[in-house]
């Protein structure tokens, strides 16, 4: 991840047209310093190789507890200036259109990223108002998975990502103001947001999607743990619960949903794997 980040810098592949609006004059000082573009095509593969990297690094910054060091350079510009990975063809319904997937995923992963970087009170009162406004406009834009054509499981892969990713983000920034000391409320922001994640879950064919991002691993954990919580609030036990309450039952389900995720997906990716083994201690199952 340092590496990845480390040839970003270097190369300043963070000011290439596409990501930045104009190159610095300084840029053309950099030994590292690519030769320009032969064609669009590579152009836009060096955007997607910021994009890329953007998101390897805001995604695992906050799971390993490390301070990023790539800034948001491109995020709030307009989405034509990326590659485009999209077309109608690839989909059922009009969302999703002009938004290049690669860097919608990057927008996502730094919003996921930010509430990690308000180390203090202060930073907090200072900066929650403004990020929560921005989690609740990027979800806006967010249109259900099932309008992706089946066709495309590599983008609905990367757009579950997405999805999981900004709820994990509002869970991140509501749960010091509504944890209890006994569990989650019900009907706190931070559990409807990790309720809403694992909602997105009945949106795909689990069992279809051969890849998905490892650190999934980690979000649906951290979903699961709110779950949970609001199920012990009620003296309930997350393992066994037989509730016939429908709301809790719906907790239940939603539970089991990402236990199967997490199962299917750990089979071909050891962290996933790791992450089912936290869960199955998170439900108290040995």
């Amino acid at each position: 991840m340092d590496a990845a980040s480390a040839m970003i810098l270097a190369s300043r592949l963070h000011e290439v047209e596409g990501v930045r609006q104009s190159l610095p004059i300084d840029a053309r000082l950099s030994r590292y310093q690519l030769p320009p573009p032969a064609d669009q095509t590579e152009q836009d593969e060096r955007v997607n190789a910021y994009w890329a990297a953007l998101v390897l690094h805001k995604c695992w910054s906050p799971i390993l507890g490390h301070m990023p060091i790539l800034t948001n350079i491109g995020l709030e510009a307009g989405s034509a200036d990326a590659g485009q990975l999209l077309n109608q063809s690839q989909l059922q319904y009009v969302p999703y259109v002009d938004q290049d997937p690669l860097k919608l995923q990057a927008k996502a992963a730094a919003i996921h990223c930010s509430p990690t970087q308000m180390n203090d009170a202060t930073a907090y009162l200072l900066g929650s108002a403004d990020l929560d406004a921005r989690i609740v406009q990027f979800q806006q834009t967010l249109q259900p998975l099932n309008n992706v054509h089946p066709s495309r499981q590599d983008l609905i892969s990367r757009l579950l990502h997405v999805h999981i990713l900004i709820n994990c983000a509002t869970i991140q920034l509501q749960k010091p103001l509504n944890v209890r000391a006994n569990g989650m409320p019900m009907d706190s922001r931070t559990f409807m947001a990790a309720h809403a994640a694992a909602n997105v879950l009945n949106q795909v064919n689990i069992g279809a999607l051969t890849f998905v991002d490892s650190s999934i691993g980690f979000l649906l954990v951290s979903v699961a743990d709110v779950l949970a919580s609001a199920l012990r609030l009620f003296g309930l036990d997350p393992a066994t619960s037989m509730s016939h309450n429908p709301r809790e039952q719906r907790i239940v389900v939603a539970l089991s949903q990402i236990r199967y995720a997490l199962t299917t997906w750990g089979e071909r990716n050891a962290y996933i794997k790791a992450q089912l083994h936290l869960l199955l201690r998170i439900l108290a199952i040995t």
